[in-house]
């Protein structure tokens, strides 16, 4: 890849540390979002509430999401994927010693999983939600500079994930450490199945911590030429520094909780005994287009 296409591709961090001193990964964080707010301002439609606080605070709940028979077949494509991943992957356990199964899937797996694809990938609400949030106010758009992909997924500790010990997989990650996916907006969704508190890993996220301000643009700064995280981490020390604070979501079973994970945010950590069922979805755009 030529360097300017590397510049300007979704890469997270431009591995080169006289580069990033001279403002090279800054100058990618600025751009990518005048870029976006380029196609707001263009646009300039009246968005709905769920997307006014999505782009405002960098997160938004619906409660009850789907009908009580559109989610309980939700659960059901749920187990079934779930129980197909452990036998055939088992359980990946991350540095902190949370466990995770997961199958992903995509809106073209609609013959397996056709409830799921039906009723939330192309579920019009949430997809008009997605369009406003990330300015791309067409189908044809939505599709031609970025993609969906649907995760079924459940945590919980290691022993109560039901996986025998040679189909255990260590992970150098944490998702429990307070981080941000990326340098540009990303839009990510999680469906609850079950309800979910501090027992069982409740999503942690800063609000307005997608925002731009001048702290958080020398927070990247100082990343970009020091640690080179590709998914920046950031101690309760340095949200302090910038006038940030972290929220823990306790949601019943049929929230749909979506944000912007260009904001800081983090998996919760799990009591024994206690797992998550989700199906959680993101949405990657070109970061430039």
């Amino acid at each position: 890849m030529n360097p300017l296409r590397r510049v300007l591709s979704n890469e997270k961090l431009i591995d080169s540390r006289l580069a990033n001193l001279l403002g090279l990964q800054l100058g990618r964080v600025v751009l990518a979002r005048a870029v976006l707010n380029s196609r707001h301002l263009i646009h300039r439609q009246r968005y709905s509430e769920y997307a006014e606080e999505l782009l405002e605070d960098g997160y938004c709940v619906i409660e009850n999401f789907l009908s009580d028979e559109e989610l309980a077949k939700i659960k059901e494509e749920h187990a079934r994927a779930i129980s197909e991943a452990r036998e055939a992957d088992g359980v990946t356990i991350d540095s902190s010693g949370i466990g995770l199964i997961s199958q992903g899937f995509y809106e073209r797996d609609a013959d397996l999983f056709p409830v799921t694809v039906k009723n939330l990938l192309q579920h019009r609400d949430f997809v008009e939600i997605v369009k406003e949030h990330e300015a791309r106010f067409s189908d044809s758009s939505l599709g031609k500079w970025g993609s969906f992909k649907a995760h079924f997924e459940r945590a919980g500790l290691p022993d109560d994930l039901g996986a025998s010990d040679d189909k255990w997989r260590n992970s150098p990650k944490c998702n429990s450490d307070l981080h941000a996916d990326t340098f540009h907006t990303i839009t990510k969704a999680f469906l609850y199945l079950n309800d979910t508190d501090e027992s069982n890993g409740a999503f942690v996220f800063c609000p307005r911590s997608h925002r731009l301000s001048p702290s958080r643009l020398m927070f990247e700064y100082r990343n970009s030429v020091g640690r080179g995280e590709t998914a920046v981490r950031v101690s309760d020390e340095q949200l302090s520094q910038m006038g940030l604070d972290k929220k823990q979501f306790r949601v019943s079973a049929n929230t749909l909780l979506i944000a912007n994970n260009q904001g800081f945010h983090a998996r919760g950590y799990f009591q024994e005994g206690c797992i998550r069922d989700v199906v959680y979805l993101e949405y990657r755009s070109a970061a430039f287009r």
